[in-house]
């Protein structure tokens, strides 16, 4: 309950902090860093073990590669993020995102900043799975707990992977029973979440 209680605490300090919005001042490695609490990834996480009835507070102490296995899980929660819901923030003016940060710091045009980040999505897997085999044949690797904690983190990266490539709220709601993971898209402006709940409220079906 205390990792969750001080989770929930630096969540609240991110989204009151200005250095979350002012992504000119953020290195990549500082982006990810805000971000594994802004997008609620150590929430994910602690919410895993409490799915699954486990508590890995002394195991990820003590196990430096479940930590970074955690750590990459939660990673790819904002790594996959930012290619799929770029074209859906960039016509709300939301420069939280990584695409943005790439072009900015190393002067990248948008489809280099895209490919850029393909790749880093591809490394933080890699990263992952590393640790995990790390972690099954090392000294916690015969834990029952700690082996379902593994395999839930892979369903967690995996899951979020999955709900973006067929999500309508990345792609528009004529979208629906589509799978999109590579190719061209059209830049159009879609429906921001504050306008589909106005929406809502008013009994209307938002614009796709």
């Amino acid at each position: 309950w205390r990792r969750m209680e001080d989770a929930l605490h630096k969540w609240i300090g991110v989204q009151t902090d200005p250095r979350g919005v002012k992504m000119d001042e953020l290195t990549f490695d500082a982006y990810l860093e805000v971000r594994r609490s802004d997008n609620d990834g150590e929430w994910a996480a602690i919410m895993t073990e409490y799915a699954i009835d486990v508590d890995m507070t002394e195991h990820l102490v003590a196990d430096r590669s479940l930590a970074e296995m955690r750590t990459a899980a939660i990673d790819s929660i904002t790594l996959v993020n930012d290619p799929y819901s770029f074209r859906k923030e960039i016509h709300i003016a939301d420069s939280v995102n990584s695409v943005w940060l790439l072009m900015y710091r190393e002067g990248l045009k948008l489809q280099d900043a895209l490919n850029k980040l393909a790749t880093l999505v591809a490394e933080n897997e890699r990263n992952l799975m590393a640790a995990r085999d790390r972690v099954l044949a090392g000294p916690l690797g015969n834990r029952a707990d700690v082996r379902a904690y593994v395999t839930e983190l892979e369903h967690l990266a995996s899951g979020n992977a999955e709900f973006h490539a067929i999500s309508t709220r990345y792609h528009g709601r004529d979208f629906k029973g589509k799978r999109f993971i590579s190719g061209e898209v059209t830049i159009r402006a879609l429906p921001s979440t504050d306008e589909v709940a106005a929406a809502d409220l008013a009994g209307i079906p938002p614009a796709n």
